[in-house]
C-alpha cells in the first residue's frame, strides 16, 4: 500500500495537483532569543542570512501564507494573555518584513485588520502597540 501512496504522490506532484503549504517555519534572522516553546530556532547556529531578493523569491514560490493572521487570531480570540506579547511581535515582524519587501499598504492593512478585530482586547492592543514601535513598523 506504500509504494501505492508513494507513487500516486509523486504523480499528483508532476501534475500539479498537490496543494500549496498551510504554515510555514521562516527564519528572518539568526539572531533571535526568544526561545519561545513553539520554535527552536535559537538553537540553529548562526549562518548566511537570506536577502531582501531572496525573501521576495522564496514567498513568490509558496505564495501567500495567511498563517501569521490566524495564529495571532488563535491566540487572542482564546485569550491566552501569556502570549500576547509574543503574538504582537510576530505581528509587527510581518508587518516590517512586507515594508522592507515595498508592501507598505499590506503592511498597514495587516495590522490595521487585527486592531479592529480585536479592539476590547486593551491588554493585546497595548502589546501591538508597544511591538509595532519596537519594530519601527
Amino acid at each position: 500500500m506504500r509504494p501505492f501512496k508513494l507513487g500516486l504522490a509523486v504523480i499528483s506532484n508532476q501534475l500539479g495537483l498537490v496543494p500549496r503549504p498551510g504554515w510555514c517555519t521562516y527564519l528572518v534572522c539568526y539572531r533571535c532569543n526568544a526561545r519561545c516553546k513553539m520554535c527552536d530556532s535559537w538553537r540553529v547556529k548562526p549562518g548566511a542570512e537570506m536577502t531582501p531578493a531572496q525573501v521576495r523569491q522564496v514567498f513568490r514560490k509558496i505564495g501567500r501564507l495567511d498563517v501569521v493572521r490566524r495564529r495571532v487570531d488563535a491566540i487572542v480570540r482564546n485569550q491566552h494573555r501569556g502570549s500576547y506579547d509574543k503574538a504582537a511581535l510576530l505581528l509587527a515582524a510581518c508587518a516590517e518584513l512586507l515594508r522592507v519587501l515595498g508592501k507598505a499598504q499590506e503592511a498597514t492593512a495587516l495590522l490595521d485588520d487585527i486592531r479592529q478585530r480585536f479592539p476590547r482586547h486593551r491588554t493585546f492592543q497595548t502589546e501591538l502597540q508597544a511591538a509595532v514601535r519596537r519594530m519601527g513598523a
